[in-house]
């Protein structure tokens, strides 16, 4: 379990991290990098209420849900991900209403 006063977490030094999990507690934590491992999905972010970036470039990803739930997101890198064509017109195509209050920079979905 990562202490609540981290402002920044990297799980690039494992790179088999399988799943998002006991990190809704960090409620202070602004940049979550989890880059290079094998996520297959996103959620468990609830809870993650100052998140200014998430990077979630080069793993195994096919949809996105939940980040709509991180009202101070402004950056989500989602890169070298297995995203169909359909779901990135969705995230691409959701209203601004919908997307995090925030965001201004979603990368290369």
């Amino acid at each position: 379990m990562i202490p609540g006063k981290y402002r920044s977490v990297s799980g690039r030094a494992a790179n088999n991290i399988t799943k998002i999990e006991n990190v809704n507690h960090l409620c202070d934590l602004r940049v979550l990098n989890l880059a290079r491992n094998l996520l297959s999905h996103v959620d468990n972010l609830n809870g993650l209420d100052s998140l200014t970036e998430l990077n979630l470039r080069h793993n195994q990803i096919t949809f996105v849900r939940d980040v709509d739930n991180l009202p101070c997101l402004q950056r989500l890198f989602l890169s070298f991900n297995n995203i169909s064509r359909e779901e990135k017109e969705t995230v691409e195509s959701t209203e601004e209403s919908e997307r995090p209050p925030n965001l201004i920079s979603l990368r290369h979905v």
